[in-house]
């Protein structure tokens, strides 16, 4: 019988211990493992942390990806431990060999490139909690027309890219972005709510949940002011201070941050009231 091995090298995600993971994936730490995530949780650096594979009879493919129209259920993975543990985790290549009877038929390397800037945000998720974590989320996006429904995908990728810029005003509206894209598409589907008014909007996406209670309407005016500031007005007219834009867009970030936890079914994880704190102070 011919097996096929694929070995997929992962950037940036903290395990303790090797896991095992619906699709037939074991995610395995590397040698000097403490080492790497004191690195890890150091600086933003990328930090190649885990190996990931996956060993199968050749007729048994990968299986498909759950929010993507394309991929495999490995970049579900990536995608869901970036939010758990905001980093950009990804694999860059992968290995891949196909052997009979110990002898080796084909193998072979593929990359994956992307451009990805380092981010080092806020971990909601522990390594100890990742297993509940994937559980929480497998309930939730299997729901037919989840991801569209929910504007999950851009949701998330704004928010790494408000963990990756440099200059606090691009990660404010990046966040902004994340935080729009949800609640324009749980308005939709909801229906009987002005999309032009971005605060009537999160007002409603609001209210669709007891656990987007931490969105104030103290907090949803000075976001929607400050994106008048940063998208509509010229410096010398803008309302706010550096320090009243810095304060205000880390909130922003982990309101964001837990915005996306409740939409995975994810939001009792155990770093809940310190976030919460973080937001309200």
């Amino acid at each position: 019988m011919r097996v096929s091995r694929t070995e997929y090298p992962v950037w940036n995600l903290w395990v303790h211990r090797p896991l095992e993971m619906e699709g037939g994936y074991t995610f395995s730490p590397g040698e000097n493992n403490e080492e790497v995530v004191r690195a890890l949780l150091d600086k933003p650096d990328d930090q190649l942390t885990v190996t990931v594979t996956r060993e199968a009879p050749e007729s048994e493919p990968e299986p498909p990806a759950l929010l993507w129209d394309s991929g495999k259920r490995i970049d579900d993975y990536m995608l869901l431990f970036s939010l758990a543990q905001g980093r950009n985790v990804h694999y860059r290549e992968v290995r891949s060999r196909i052997s009979e009877d110990d002898n080796v038929v084909s193998e072979g390397k593929t990359s994956n490139y992307t451009l990805r800037t380092p981010i080092n945000g806020d971990r909601p998720v522990t390594p100890f909690e990742l297993l509940w974590f994937l559980d929480r989320c497998k309930e939730t996006v299997l729901q037919p027309g989840w991801a569209a429904d929910t504007g999950f995908i851009p949701a998330i990728l704004w928010y790494l890219d408000s963990l990756s810029h440099p200059v606090v005003e691009l990660r404010f509206v990046s966040a902004w972005l994340g935080l729009q894209a949800l609640a324009s598409r749980y308005s939709r589907k909801a229906g009987g709510v002005d999309h032009s008014d971005s605060m009537k909007m999160l007002e409603a996406y609001r209210a669709s949940s007891e656990g987007l209670g931490y969105l104030t309407d103290t907090l949803i005016e000075f976001w929607s002011e400050m994106s008048q500031d940063y998208l509509l007005r010229l410096p010398e007219e803008r309302f706010f201070t550096q320090r009243h834009l810095y304060i205000y867009t880390r909130k922003l970030q982990l309101s964001l941050e837990l915005a996306l936890m409740e939409s995975v079914g994810a939001g009792g994880f155990a770093r809940r009231e310190s976030v919460l704190r973080s937001i309200r102070r």
